[in-house]
Parts: structure tokens; C-alpha cells; sequence
């Protein structure tokens, strides 16, 4: 065999190979460049499985949250979108929707697709507790408190949880559940200055300023700069 036809015959071999990979070959490999931080590497092997397969969902859940990690936020969107309309059961591709709705302030349909997630799996903890800090963008206190709530009842060790029920309970001007919360979150998270400060803050509103300036005491030794300059002004 001369030399020319072997080179032939190996470039045919590696066509050949090249051609038979599947949409789960795709997938695999794309998941693996993913995990190396490889995102565009990642989204074109997405890319390609859906090109083979228009039917996998997976493939448009994964493009999607590979446009959601380089902040393209509205293509995350059409990509998710193209993925429930294929399995509209997909409780992941609805909450990562929702959550690239949430970073283009669209809390509306946000709020719409954490419900939906909710509706197909009541288990869904980060589907609550999003739905909850979105709510309180909007202003809707009560309800994130019901939402958080719920999402509690599943999960008691999610500092953040306490937090932002506290922070639910505070508006209203419920310092003393505000209190309560605030004291769950930093049991979990007891380095957090801004879950310190912001009891400070009920602590003053309850008329309970000696805790108070002891909160902020703390606050200022965890590194809060902000807390430094309302102790000098409220702690004489």
C-alpha cells in the first residue's frame, strides 16, 4: 500500500467515525467542556446534538444554561423555552427560566414559571425560595412570607431563607418575628455581617437599642463598614 492511499484511507476512517456521533455523544461531551468552564465549547456541542436530535429536549435545556452562564439571558430564554415546549414537565428548564427572567427584572413571568415549577413539583425548595425573593421585589410582602413559609417546611438549614423572611417581616414593621429570623439565619451563617445588621436594625425598631448596639458592635468586627457609622450615631 503507497503511502498516498493510506493517508486516504485513514482520513476516510476518521470522517466515518466523526459521522456516526450521536445527540448523547454531543451531550457528553459538551457537559464535559462545560465543567471545564468551556462555555461556547459547550453550547456548540449542545448545538450539534439538537441539530441530530430536534426532539431532545435536554440538548435545548443545556444550550440555554449555557447562554444563562454567559449572561445572554434572553437566548437562555428561547433556548428553555424550546425545551418545555418539547416536555413541558421539565421543572429545571422552567426554573432556570425563570431565573434569567428574574436577572432582566421581568418578575412577572419570573414569578410565573417558579409557580409553574411549584405546580409540577411541590419538593422544588429553590423554586420557593426564588418565587419568595422575587415577590419582595415586587413588594409583595405577605405572600413572600406564605411562599418562604412553605419553602421553610422543606428545608430549615437555607440561611438565606430566614433572611429574606426577616427581611419580609421587617417592612411589615414585625420586628420581633423579623428578630426571630434574622437569629435562625445567623445560627446557620454566623459570619454573614448583613444578616448581624440587619438585626440590629429590628433590634432598634423593637426599642431594644443595648442589643442593638451589640449587633453592630459585631457587625463591625466581621467587616461591615456601613454598620461602623450607624453604631456612632445610635450607640452614644
Amino acid at each position: 500500500m503507497n503511502s498516498t492511499r493510506f493517508i486516504l484511507l485513514l482520513i476516510l476512517f476518521s470522517t466515518s467515525t466523526f459521522a456516526q456521533q450521536t445527540a448523547a455523544d454531543y451531550l457528553k461531551l459538551g457537559k464535559e467542556q462545560h465543567e471545564k468552564n468551556n462555555i461556547n465549547g459547550a453550547f456548540e456541542l449542545y448545538s450539534k446534538a439538537a441539530s441530530i436530535d430536534k426532539n431532545n429536549s435536554e440538548a435545548y435545556y443545556l444550550m440555554g444554561n449555557a447562554q444563562f452562564d454567559l449572561t445572554k439571558y434572553k437566548d437562555a430564554i428561547s433556548h428553555y423555552s424550546q425545551c418545555i415546549i418539547l416536555n413541558p414537565k421539565f421543572t429545571h428548564a422552567l426554573y432556570n427560566r425563570g431565573n434569567s427572567y428574574y436577572e432582566l427584572k421581568d418578575y412577572d413571568k419570573a414569578i410565573r414559571d417558579f409557580e409553574e415549577t411549584i405546580n409540577i413539583d411541590s419538593s422544588y425548595f429553590d423554586a420557593y425560595f426564588d418565587l419568595g425573593s422575587t415577590l419582595y421585589k415586587k413588594a409583595s410582602y405577605k405572600e413572600a412570607i406564605r411562599i418562604l413559609s412553605k419553602g421553610l417546611k422543606l428545608d430549615q438549614d437555607e440561611a438565606n431563607a430566614w433572611y429574606d423572611r426577616a427581611n419580609c417581616y421587617f417592612q411589615l414593621g414585625k420586628y420581633a418575628l423579623a428578630i426571630s429570623d434574622y437569629t435562625n439565619a445567623i445560627k446557620l451563617n454566623p459570619s454573614n455581617y448583613d444578616f448581624i445588621y440587619n438585626r440590629a436594625l429590628a433590634e432598634f425598631n423593637a426599642e431594644m437599642s443595648e442589643e442593638g448596639c451589640k449587633d453592630l458592635q459585631k457587625a463591625i468586627q466581621l467587616g461591615d463598614k456601613e454598620a461602623k457609622s450607624v453604631s456612632r450615631e445610635l450607640c452614644k
